[in-house]
């Protein structure tokens, strides 16, 4: 059987799987999430390509991965349980991990060219899917509706533990948020947006100017289908999909899609 996998990034964690493993609260959080993600998308996955979707329990694997592979009858995403629990790690970014795999399925055009792989969406195109589609709606019935299935009121105390200011009336945003204009959908995507990136740049072995959301990216001249776009344009792209919560036009940054 042919199997084709886009893979977002694996790296090794030597704490001992046991660890996690008896980490009762935060697996019952990912499991949790994956059945979220799973009834959210399931069946559009399948109206989609016409094959089901697989998340598996990965809970205990002693590595962080999160990948999406299209096999013959099937396509199976794996997120591990390092992906919560590892430094730096939150409920926020492994909701983002797994929005952005699911945006190589459901992402649509640009697409990358590798033969075999060309049903998979450029990164920069997962990124922005998961920005503008998936991450609001998973804020929406996680977090912002109480009746939803699916409400985490811990992860919604957890964001109001953090900025206390959003409970203010009228809400205040902190300063790094303005373009968001008091609009909470958007400023929950720019965060997650901050957080995944985070959680990356605290991995990255490239000295960099760390990513901000005061910064941006140049524009690019050249379209790199099967590449990564910069930790920076990535966090660019969050924040273009957070506006497009607001605004009418939503487009992608052109630090990764050229004019």
């Amino acid at each position: 059987m042919r199997v084709l996998t886009c893979l977002f990034i694996i790296f090794t964690i030597s704490s001992p799987v046991l660890a996690q493993s008896f980490d009762t609260k935060k697996y019952e959080t990912y499991i949790r999430y994956i059945n979220y993600f799973k009834f959210k998308y399931a069946v559009k996955v399948y109206q989609e390509t016409k094959l089901p979707l697989n998340i598996p329990d990965l809970w205990t694997v002693n590595h962080f991965e999160g990948s999406v592979r299209k096999a013959e009858k099937f396509f199976e995403l794996k997120i591990t349980g390092k992906a919560l629990i590892s430094k730096e790690a939150s409920s926020i970014s492994f909701a983002s991990i797994v929005c952005h795999e699911l945006g190589h399925i459901l992402g649509g055009s640009p697409r990358q060219t590798i033969p075999g792989a060309e049903w998979s969406s450029t990164e920069g195109q997962s990124d922005f899917w998961a920005a503008k589609t998936c991450l609001p709606e998973f804020f929406q019935d996680v977090v912002l509706d109480l009746q939803s299935l699916f409400y985490d009121s811990s992860l919604q105390q957890a964001v109001f533990l953090q900025f206390p200011e959003l409970l203010a009336n009228p809400k205040f945003f902190p300063q790094n948020y303005a373009f968001c204009k008091q609009n909470l959908k958007c400023f929950l995507v720019a965060r997650a947006g901050e957080e995944l990136i985070n959680f990356f740049d605290y991995y990255d072995y490239m000295d960099l100017p760390k990513p901000s959301l005061n910064s941006h990216e140049g524009d690019t001249k050249e379209f790199k289908p099967n590449s990564y776009p910069s930790l920076q344009c990535r966090l660019d792209t969050y924040v273009r999909g957070a506006l497009c919560q607001i605004e009418h036009s939503c487009e992608p940054p052109r630090c990764w899609l050229p004019l």
